[in-house]
């Protein structure tokens, strides 16, 4: 029989181990009220709300219709929304690509042209950047169905 060398049956355990088991019912019971999700129903549609109450046989979202357990194909725990994060990035590229333009394109006063285009389209990216941030929102998988 051949021997597996053990960071190889370690790396292998420590990767099986990370990843939460999706299958399980229990984790939606375990979900406090209040809690922000988006439910992907067997139909292919999606229904976001927040959390009133589950049970093993149906969950139900406020303002909604209770779904039954059995029509429900993932359920995703919404999280915060990123807009700082994009607005972050777009201000870097916007800056980047307008302090690069204004140093290449000037033949006097380089560094004050690559400030100041800079500064106007890095402002530019973050808010190319927060609107598309404000429209994303962080998702983690809490249910899939079997």
């Amino acid at each position: 029989m051949p021997k597996i060398p053990a960071f190889v049956l370690c790396w292998f355990l420590a990767s099986s181990s990370g990843y939460a088991q999706t299958d399980d019912w229990n984790a939606v019971t375990a979900l406090s009220p209040g809690t922000p999700l988006r439910v992907e129903l067997e139909t292919g549609r999606d229904v976001k709300g927040v959390l009133q109450r589950v049970d093993d046989a149906q969950l139900t979202l406020e303002t909604r219709v209770p779904v039954i357990r059995a029509q429900i194909r993932k359920i995703e725990r919404l999280g915060a929304r990123r807009t700082d994060k994009f607005a972050r990035w777009g201000f870097l590229i916007g800056a980047l690509g307008g302090a690069s333009w204004g140093y290449g394109s000037t033949l006097s006063n380089r560094g004050t042209w690559a400030l100041l285009l800079g500064a106007g389209w890095g402002s530019i990216g973050a808010l190319i950047g927060a609107i598309n941030g404000a429209r994303s929102q962080e998702r983690i998988l809490i249910y899939r169905a079997p």
